[in-house]
């Protein structure tokens, strides 16, 4: 689950301006983009997306939500909600996939 799915799939290089504070890591695979965040401080973080045109899907894993995944072990295999903004906030050491599609206007 998470991660491994994207096993055998094509690294993509992310910049990250707090490599200290937030770890990213994005692969492509089936013509699929996968970005994977993580909160690595105890503080709330927020990472912005490029200007890329794109249309993303969110699944979160806080702290709030702890008790949720534990029960289920496929909760970040969810297609997640849409993300309508280019800020993704992080609270504590929380993780996110976001799925990247690009705009068919591109």
């Amino acid at each position: 689950a998470g991660l491994s799915k994207l096993s055998g799939a094509t690294l993509l290089s992310v910049g990250t301006s707090g490599a200290d504070s937030i770890a990213a890591i994005a692969a492509e695979k089936d013509g699929r983009t996968t970005l994977w965040l993580s909160n690595l401080t105890a503080k709330k973080q927020s990472v912005q997306l490029s200007d890329t045109p794109i249309s993303a899907r969110i699944a979160l894993l806080a702290a709030d939500q702890f008790e949720r995944a534990a029960a289920d072990p496929n909760f970040m295999e969810s297609p997640g909600r849409r993300l309508d903004d280019q800020f993704i906030p992080l609270d504590a050491y929380a993780v996110a996939r976001v799925d990247l599609h690009r705009s068919s206007s591109t």
